[in-house]
């Protein structure tokens, strides 16, 4: 759950909640906000003092400080009725605020330990591509397509009971005619053309969706450098 700061200091400011299911609760953030310290830990999740990031996502609809209620996913239905009540109850002063929850690829994975089912694979890999379809055929390129930027938000109709993912964070995106100069994105999921020539274009974000697919697959990072030289190396003497 996000509290406002001014809630600490005792004014009649409206606290607000964002819920979270997580995986490793502590270690974790969000792709707009970042834990700051543990507030309380009861049987059906933990609630952690956030502050939203202050480098990326400037447009965000957060406040500046909040409280994050967090439960591990297959822990986490008490959190996910408790959404659905606050969801309906947004016109009261004196009612915390629900921003929604949050669930990425990224934790997923984590949690699987060994990688997700093919079905769910299959699903999240065509959410995916419909997703780059659209950016591309608007003319942007993401620049930064990873497990951690692609969120998975309950789905309805045929999907009901499962996610769909949806792309997130553009925070490095560019328009395909624009100039860019300087290496975009995660190191692990940086493509050739990229790492060597600084070349950026819709191939940048399918060479990383396809890291992403395998990661899924296996539940570990097709590449385990994180820097660039490592990389660079790694493709040059294999």
């Amino acid at each position: 759950m996000i509290k406002r700061r001014n809630a600490f200091k005792r004014k009649k400011k409206t606290p607000v909640v964002c819920f979270e299911r997580a995986t490793t609760l502590e270690a974790s953030h969000g792709l707009s906000w970042v834990r700051v310290c543990l507030l309380g830990k009861g049987g059906f999740g933990s609630v952690f003092y956030a502050k939203t990031r202050t480098t990326i996502n400037q447009g965000t609809h957060l406040p500046s400080q909040l409280a994050v209620k967090s439960a591990i996913m297959d822990q986490s239905s008490s959190l996910q009725h408790e959404k659905q009540v606050l969801c309906d109850l947004t016109s009261s002063p004196y009612v915390v605020r629900c921003y929604g929850d949050e669930v990425t690829l990224e934790r997923q994975i984590r949690l699987s330990g060994f990688g997700l089912a093919d079905s769910d694979v299959k699903y999240y890999s065509r959410d995916v591509l419909q997703g780059l379809k659209y950016i591309h055929c608007r003319g942007y390129i993401h620049c930064d397509i990873k497990p951690d930027n692609i969120l998975l938000v309950p789905g309805s109709g045929e999907r009901k009971g499962t996610f769909v993912a949806k792309l997130a964070d553009f925070g490095l995106a560019k328009a395909v005619d624009e100039e860019c100069h300087d290496m975009r994105g995660t190191t692990r999921y940086m493509s050739p053309e990229l790492v060597r020539e600084k070349k950026i274009g819709y191939a940048t974000d399918i060479w990383a969706f396809g890291c992403a697919v395998l990661e899924m697959l296996t539940g570990k990072p097709a590449w385990e450098y994180s820097e660039v030289e490592d990389l660079l190396c790694n493709w040059i003497y294999r």
